[in-house]
């Protein structure tokens, strides 16, 4: 079931007739655009884009042309796994609460569940 977002109908009857190829598309991907607000505030930074996953390509990319070809599959293995722990020091800084645990849990089983953000209550407050 899609989660309908608040402002939805009124974000697009306002700018429908002055930027309608932008609203058309916006119409067709406003659910994957506005996914990162389902996540806890101090994950967003971090997942707000597709940047990250762009960079681990490239950086898998940019390694493999060093090494033309691998001796073993656990050769190549190793070096998509030494790309994944250099990405995942971005992660580092976020302090996993124990709230944060519960939600993203609660994300897993159903990712539309209905769920208030402390952080963003302290931040609106």
């Amino acid at each position: 079931m899609r989660r309908e977002w608040p402002r939805r109908a009124t974000i697009i009857a306002d700018y429908k007739e002055s930027f309608p190829a932008a609203i058309k598309c916006l119409e067709q991907g406003l659910e994957e655009t506005l996914t990162a607000l389902k996540f806890p505030l101090v994950h967003r930074p971090r997942i707000r884009t597709t940047n990250l996953l762009e960079r681990l390509f490239g950086e898998g990319r940019r390694r493999t042309k060093i090494i033309p070809r691998f001796h073993s599959e656990s050769s190549g293995l190793s070096l998509v796994f030494a790309v994944l722990v250099d990405a995942s020091e971005g992660w580092r800084g976020v302090r996993i609460q124990p709230y944060l645990t519960e939600r993203l849990h609660q994300m897993a089983v159903d990712p539309d569940s209905p769920w208030e953000d402390p952080d963003l209550a302290r931040l609106a407050a």
